[in-house]
Parts: C-alpha cells; structure tokens; sequence
C-alpha cells in the first residue's frame, strides 16, 4: 500500500476505485469538490454468504426462544396446583422506596459520568500531549504502588513484577517521547470530530442497549432449552448458544465500530474546506456498515467467536476435571495461546473494519490491505495506539472513581447511614460499586468512539495524506509536520 499518493481523484481512485472519485479533466490531481461520494454505495455488499448465515442462525435462536417458551409453559402448567402464584415476583419482598434511591442513585451517577466525559473531551480538544504525559506518569506511579506494596506483603515476586512494568513504561516513554505530538494531534482531532458529529456517541448508547437486550433473549433462551433439548442434542444446543453468545455480540460491537469509522472517513475525504458533507454521516455510515460491510463483519466477528468458544469449553472441560492435573495444565496452556491469538486478531481486525467501512473491501481484501500498512506503518500504529490507549484507559478510572465517591455519598444521605460509629452498615458501599459501574459504562461509551475514531485518522492519513490537504490544509500541514519529526527523531536515536 503506497502512502505517497499525489492526488486525491487520479491517484485514490486509480488505486482504491471503490472510493468512487472522479478523474478530473484538467491537468490539476485534484479538483476540489469533485468527489461526490467518498464512501461506498450500500448496494455494493460484500462477503454477502456470510451476512446470510448470521441472519440464518439468529433466526435459528428466535426458533429456539420459541420453543423454550412452549416447553417452559408447559411445565408450568403440570405444576400449577403446587404453585401459590404463576407470577415469580410475587413471593418477592422488594421495598419501592428502595427502588427509588437506586433509581436517584443511577440518575445522578449518570450525569456526573455525562458531564465529566464531556470535560474529558474537552480536554483531549486542547490539551493532548499533556493528558498523554499525566497518563505515562500516572502508569509509572501505580507500577511503583503495586511494587511497594508487594514489598509490604512480602510478596517479592511481585515487588519484581512491578518494578519491571515500572522500567518498561519508562523506557517505552523515553524512546518514544518524540512520538508524542503525533498521537496528541491525532487525539485532538478525534475529539473535535466527536464534538462535531455527537450521533456516534449515541450509536455506542444504542449497541450498549442492544447487547443489553441480546443478553436477556439469550439468557431466556439458554434457560428454555433445559425443557426439551437433551443427550447428545441438549450438548449441541449448548455449543450453537455458547457460539451465537459470542458471534451476536461481536457483529453488535463491530458493527459500531465500522459505523463511527465510517463518520470519521466521511469527515476526513468530504469535510473541512472541501464542501461535501451529507446531511447526517452518521446514519449513512450506519446503513453502510449493515449493508456494504454488515457480511465482512459477520465474518470476522465469527473468527473471534469461535476462539472465545473454544476457550469457553476448554475451561468448562478443566473445571470438571479439576482432580486431573495433566489436564489442568494442558488446557492452561492452549487457553493461554489462543488468549493471545483472539488479541492479536482484534488489534489487527480494528483497522481491517476501518479497510472494509472507508473502501467497502471485503473482510479478505481488506485484510491483505491492511497486513501491508501494518509492514509499513505497523510500529507507528501500536505506538501511537499505546499513548492513546493509556489516555482513554485514565478517563475510565478516574471518571468511574468520581462517580464511585458520588454514589457513595448518595448511598450516605439517601439511607441517613452513620458511616463513624462501630456498627455502622455498608449500604453506602453498595451504593458506590453501583455510581463506579455506571460511571465506567458512560465513559467507555466515549472511549469507544475515540478509540474508533484514531484508528480511522490514522488508516486515512496514512493511505492518502493528499486527501486531507484539500480538507483541511491547516491540520494537513500539522500532521505532516509531527509525524516528519518523529520520523527525524527515530532517525537521530538510532544512529
């Protein structure tokens, strides 16, 4: 993949023609406002057998739900006269009150999460390189946290272990430090085209309630299968379901992801001084990625299924074989590697989706494509994906930490619990494990989209530069600019 095109409509289109740029009829490479679409179009699906077979076996679940449902029923109604009520909640002794303060708890811990992501953005819009900084350092100081505390428990082995991850995050830093201003323009970019399109954050909102919804129709229908499948056929109804739990939750959070890639390819080819945007990128995004791109998701969702149903069995096989050793140990070992194998597909398989959301590849093509960047840009991505990572990682901790004291302090004035005495009660504990989740759940929602987001600068920028420049010549020149001195860094320390 070469990475010095010259021109967004002769170059790109000759390269990438799925990008649907037009050649220009003067001798100029590029003719500002010529590309009328810079995504493409959403009859054009691709790995199309696999879009059918998803639709195939979610259909199969719904069928099963059915059943479930009947047999279930059914055996309800055989033990109806030993039954005081058909309405399991109806023994169940839930005090309204206690609803509410739950209720006012999750209200409040979730704004407080909205209102600091919101600062966060904020942040990331102005001050990057200094959250990148705070992040590293903070990393180093809870390594060394861990190592002094390991010192004294006694544990020595892990007082090693910390001060290691102590001198790796050190000298990651100091070797790379002159990599920062790269991963600090990229992150500011991120949050100023969040800021610009809010409809991806509500698009994480969505596929969280989505895969909120996915669980409770799986869970019922797992509980369903009890009353008629059983034997050999009840093991293989467990094995589709341990499958479909793991393929309809990755084709949700892929799916998001190909979405807000989507936005931000949009913005990069169309937006800025090239006047070109649609009315509402988000949606049109959406409809690409479940048309265009729902099949290769569907594909490379199903990869990462089936090694987390692999797993999933070897560890269920361990537990019940918890007195046979060489067996322990034997599945130890190849959860361990195929732990490894499911991460590294989904570090690579990010920037395949963002392949198959900006050119409409298939999940192939897309691949190869992006095993050639990773060949000529590979250590600049995980570089810069570790500085940022480190930045997003601290917005979940501290945002869930303040909403954990908020909840708390609900927790304290909501039950007038006197948290001094001796026999205090630890009702405000339970109130603030439940602000820190909420908090966390509305902070990764953020951290989704800016994850989503650098991948995607980072694919655009580094196959067709040019493409920016008549965006947005001002970032163009910036962009440039860090990564050169970076690049001139490197070249400084290593000779």
């Amino acid at each position: 993949v070469s990475t010095q095109s010259t021109g967004l409509s002769r170059k790109t289109a000759t390269m990438y023609p799925e990008l649907g740029g037009e050649e220009p009829d003067g001798g100029s490479d590029y003719e500002k406002g010529s590309l009328k679409q810079g995504l493409p179009a959403p009859g054009a699906a691709r790995d199309i057998p696999w879009a059918i077979l998803f639709v195939v076996h979610f259909f199969a679940v719904l069928a099963m739900l059915v059943v479930g449902q009947m047999s279930m029923s059914s055996a309800l109604e055989k033990n109806t006269d030993n039954m005081e009520s058909d309405n399991p909640l109806a023994a169940a002794d839930i005090d309204p009150k206690l609803l509410s303060k739950v209720a006012l708890t999750v209200v409040v811990c979730a704004l407080t999460g909205v209102v600091l992501s919101v600062v966060w953005l904020w942040l990331m819009r102005h001050v990057p390189k200094q959250l990148i900084y705070a992040s590293m350092v903070a990393q180093a100081v809870l390594w060394l946290v861990m190592a002094a505390y390991m010192v004294y428990v006694g544990a020595f082995f892990g007082a090693i272990l910390g001060m290691l991850g102590l001198l790796i995050t050190v000298v990651f830093w100091y070797w790379n430090r002159h990599r920062i201003p790269f991963a600090a323009a990229i992150l500011s970019t991120v949050a100023t085209v969040t800021k610009q399109f809010p409809g991806t954050i509500w698009c994480v909102a969505v596929a969280l309630v989505l895969q909120v919804i996915w669980a409770a129709v799986w869970s019922y229908t797992s509980v369903g299968s009890f009353f008629w499948a059983e034997g050999a056929v009840g093991y293989v109804v467990y094995i589709f379901l341990l499958l479909s739990l793991y393929w309809t939750a990755e084709v949700i959070r892929n799916t998001t992801h190909v979405t807000i890639a989507g936005v931000f390819a949009t913005w990069y080819f169309m937006g800025g001084d090239n006047n070109n945007l649609p009315h509402n990128p988000t949606l049109g995004a959406a409809k690409r990625a479940m048309t265009t791109s729902f099949g290769s998701i569907a594909l490379g969702s199903l990869i990462v299924a089936v090694i987390q149903t692999v797993r999933a069995l070897l560890r269920s096989l361990a537990r019940q074989r918890g007195d046979n050793i060489a067996i322990q140990i034997v599945v130890c070992l190849v959860d361990c590697i195929l732990g490894c194998i499911e991460r590294l597909f989904r570090y690579f398989s990010k920037y395949v989706y963002v392949q198959c959301a900006i050119y409409g590849k298939s999940f192939c093509e897309a691949a190869r494509d992006t095993w050639r960047l990773v060949g000529s840009h590979g250590i600049q991505a995980i570089i810069n994906d570790s500085f940022i990572g480190a930045v997003l990682a601290m917005a979940q901790l501290c945002i869930a930490l303040v909403c954990f004291c908020v909840g708390a302090l609900a927790g304290v004035a909501l039950t007038e619990s006197d948290v001094n005495t001796a026999n205090a009660g630890y009702e405000w504990l339970v109130y603030g494990i439940l602000g820190a989740l909420i908090g966390f759940v509305v902070a990764s929602t953020t951290v989704s989209v800016v994850d989503s987001g650098v991948s995607t600068l980072f694919v655009s920028y580094a196959m067709d530069p040019e493409a920016l420049e008549h965006n947005d010549r001002e970032l163009k020149a910036r962009f440039d600019e860090t990564a050169s001195n970076g690049h001139q860094r490197r070249g400084s320390l290593t000779h």
